[in-house]
């Protein structure tokens, strides 16, 4: 058998993979993150509720996730609803005086869904809340500061005073 330059010789019988319960598949090993990929929506949120929680702004995630179709069947009659904003942040914005809550998607190839859209337009139209649709934790970082949730950056006041 050829070896291959850096690898190891890995030899996998078909001894060792037979068991009572039938043939079982090679061991695929996970697949790692590029440096410098792009981060998941679940990596951005968390930057953007740190963010939240060290300026004391209170805010609360909904998670529209389940473990299972019935789990699932369980949050739903506890009052689950598909489409609900990502976060919310009951205390009103310093700028608009109302309630905020921010859909958070990926920096690229997140879509809002046809709940999502319902959702946003019931807070909207029949709460009076602002809701946002942030593509990444820089995004939500700019609508945060323009309602006054956080201070504003060393940038930010840079960019103001050159215009």
């Amino acid at each position: 058998m050829a070896k291959l330059k850096g690898k190891p010789e890995r030899v996998i019988l078909v001894a060792d993979l037979w068991t009572p319960l039938g043939f079982l598949q090679a061991h695929k090993p996970k697949k790692r993150r590029k440096k410098g990929s792009m981060p998941t929506e679940a990596q951005e949120q968390s930057r953007v509720v740190g963010a939240l929680r060290t300026e004391g702004v209170p805010v609360f995630a909904v998670p529209n996730n389940s473990r299972s179709k019935i789990h699932g069947a369980q949050l739903r009659k506890q009052g689950l609803a598909a489409g609900v904003p990502d976060l919310v942040l009951p205390q009103p914005s310093p700028k608009f005086k109302v309630p905020t809550a921010i859909e958070m998607k990926r920096r690229k190839g997140g879509r809002v869904s046809d709940n999502q859209k319902k959702w946003h337009r019931i807070l909207e139209r029949d709460c009076g809340w602002k809701v946002y649709v942030c593509q990444g934790a820089h995004e939500a970082f700019e609508v945060l500061r323009m309602l006054g949730y956080l201070p504003k950056s060393k940038k930010d006041t840079e960019k103001c005073s050159k215009t």
